[in-house]
Parts: structure tokens; C-alpha cells; sequence
């Protein structure tokens, strides 16, 4: 039998058990690492990729003023016109032979009684080119000078369905004349309405786009501003370099005008057939029609010639540079971190 006592074992000892997973050092690493790189590609998209490169355009503080400034000044001188013309027409469309006449059905009398609309002042003499009578259906029945528009029925124009709405006066789109000689237009349009209140007939009042053009032909702004009307679509109504009587121009799509046919006011930067302007605009209330100035960008903006961005930009550029740099670096950390623990 055998006593001997079992020898113990001297083998090589057991390995401690590892950690499995990532160590928590490199995930907060990793954390710091797409929050530097995120922040990265934003800060590059700010500088580089913004669509009107706004960003790198430092506009002239008082050359903002001024834009602003020619552009309210214009306005006024707009709603002044205007108001001129509306209360013309709100005089002879209360005239009690003009409403005894149209009751009467004589709208040849009728449109006699209030015929000294054409040479009321020297001033308006020279703005309205026509007047007519209408009766509320929108049928033309009385014309000065007479014009072949008599008879028809007017009711598809802009200006009818304004007056018509609420009957109250109203100043029409840009639109071409019916009657030869077949001019550039808008037509001031008031209701006239009995002793009741109530509506009888229409008085029109035609007047060329030429006369806005002469009351903005003065407006001057640095050396290539200019100041334009545009009417209730975005059609020009007066521009410096559009004359009146030609193909009618629409500036419908342009960002400036859009803002203020939805009734805005203010100054921004805008983008029209590949040149850059700084424009200012403010809308008329009342027609809803607007005036807008622009002025070349290069003639008020800061830019330097080099075409470097400005200190603002530059810092955010700064920033951009380092925080690149600091993502290479913690990358690396990352990489050697992983290479040891392998």
C-alpha cells in the first residue's frame, strides 16, 4: 500500500480574468471626439457654405440709414401723389347732377357734368388721360375723350373686382389699355353711391405710368441707387431704367419685393439677375402697392479687397482652424489608447 503523500502542483499560476469592453477612457475620449468634429462641420458650413455669404459682408451702418431713408422720403412723396389724384375723383363722384344723372339712366349727361375732371389743376391736367363711367356690373357707358371701350363690359379687370369688393376706392394693377392708343396704365377707381349709401355706377380715372416716373426721376442715391414702384403683384410700376411705355417688367420672384407685398418693412440683402444689392423697402398700405430702394452692394459694403472675410469671421474661422487641430490630436490619443490595449 502505498502512503506516500500526493506532491503539490508548482505549475505556472491562473491569469487573472480581464474586463471585457471598451475602457471607459476612450468612449469619453471618443464623445469628445464627434463633438469637436460636429462642431467643426457646422462652424464650416457657416463660413463657407452660407448661400448669400451674408456672413462675409460687413454693410456700411449709415449707408443702411440713408437706403431706409430715401426709401420712406419716396413713399411719402408716392402716398402724396396718389392721395392727390383719389381726392380729385372722390369730389367729382359726389357731385348730385352726377348721381340725379346716372338715377336717370342718362349717363351721356351724366359723364358731361363731371367733364372738368381733365383739366382740373395744370398738374392733373397732364396726369389723367381719361375718364370713364361705369355702371356696377363693370359695363363702360360714358368715356373722355370718347374711346371705343363704351359698350364693352369691363368687369375682368383687376380694378373692377377691387372697387366692387367693398366699394370702396381702389387703385388698379399695371395693365395695358383697352382703347387705341393702347398705353401703359393703372386706373384709379371710386364707387359712386346715392343718397342711401348705396352703390350706382363706377368712376374711373386713367392716368399713364409716365407720371410716376416723373415723380421719382429726381431720387438719386450714390452713384449707381436706384428708387422703383412696383404695384399690387410685383409688376414695375415707375423704374429708372425700365421706360413706361415698353414691355411691362415683373420683379414678382425677386426676394425684397416678395417681403413687401406680404407687408414687411425693412433692409436686406438681396440677390437679383446675378448682382448683389443692399435693399430697403416699405409697402403703401392703403393700395398695397410698394417702393423699393437698392444700391449696388460693392458701393456700401466693407469687404476687403483681398476678398478676406471680416474680424467676425475671421474669429469663427480661428475657431474652425483649432478645433480641427484638436480633433487630429484626440484622434491620435484615441489610436494609441486602443493600439496599448490590444
Amino acid at each position: 500500500m502505498d502512503y506516500s503523500s500526493p506532491q503539490p502542483s508548482y505549475g505556472t499560476p491562473a491569469a487573472p480574468p480581464q474586463e471585457s469592453g471598451t475602457p471607459k477612457s476612450i468612449i469619453f475620449l471618443i464623445i469628445i471626439f464627434i463633438g469637436v468634429l460636429a462642431s467643426s462641420i457646422a462652424i464650416g458650413y457657416f463660413v463657407i457654405n452660407d448661400s448669400d455669404q451674408e456672413s462675409r459682408i460687413n454693410v456700411n451702418g449709415t449707408a443702411i440709414k440713408k437706403n431706409e431713408t430715401v426709401t420712406i422720403l419716396s413713399s411719402q412723396i408716392l402716398k402724396k401723389q396718389i392721395e392727390g389724384i383719389f381726392a380729385i375723383g372722390d369730389y367729382y363722384s359726389k357731385r348730385p347732377e352726377l348721381i340725379r344723372f346716372i338715377q336717370d339712366n342718362n349717363w351721356g349727361e351724366a359723364g358731361k357734368s363731371v367733364s372738368a375732371i381733365l383739366d382740373e389743376t395744370p398738374e392733373s391736367n397732364h396726369e389723367i388721360e381719361l375718364f370713364f363711367l361705369t355702371d356696377t356690373e363693370g359695363n363702360a357707358k360714358f368715356s373722355m375723350p370718347p374711346s371705343s371701350v363704351v359698350g364693352q363690359n369691363l368687369a375682368f379687370r383687376d380694378w373692377y373686382r377691387g372697387v366692387s369688393d367693398q366699394w370702396l376706392p381702389y387703385l388698379s394693377e399695371v395693365y395695358i389699355r383697352f382703347a387705341d392708343p393702347q398705353y401703359n396704365i393703372v386706373s384709379f377707381m371710386l364707387p359712386i353711391k346715392n343718397t342711401d349709401n348705396q352703390p350706382i355706377g363706377i368712376l374711373g380715372i386713367q392716368v399713364r405710368l409716365d407720371i410716376f416716373d416723373n415723380w421719382i426721376s429726381d431720387i438719386r442715391l450714390g452713384r449707381d441707387g436706384k428708387t422703383f414702384i412696383v404695384d399690387q403683384n410685383g409688376t414695375i410700376v415707375a423704374h429708372p431704367d425700365i421706360k413706361p411705355q415698353e414691355e411691362l417688367v415683373s420683379y414678382a420672384e425677386d426676394k425684397d419685393v416678395q417681403n413687401v407685398l406680404n407687408g414687411k418693412t425693412g433692409t436686406d440683402i438681396i440677390l437679383s439677375a446675378d448682382q448683389k444689392y443692399l435693399s430697403s423697402f416699405v409697402p403703401l398700405t392703403v393700395n398695397k402697392w410698394a417702393v423699393i430702394t437698392r444700391i449696388p452692394l460693392e458701393e456700401v459694403s466693407d469687404v476687403s479687397e483681398d476678398g478676406l472675410p471680416e474680424p467676425t469671421n475671421l474669429l469663427v474661422l480661428i475657431i474652425l482652424i483649432s478645433n480641427i487641430i484638436i480633433a487630429i490630436v484626440f484622434w491620435g490619443i484615441i489610436k494609441s489608447i486602443i493600439k496599448k490595449s490590444a
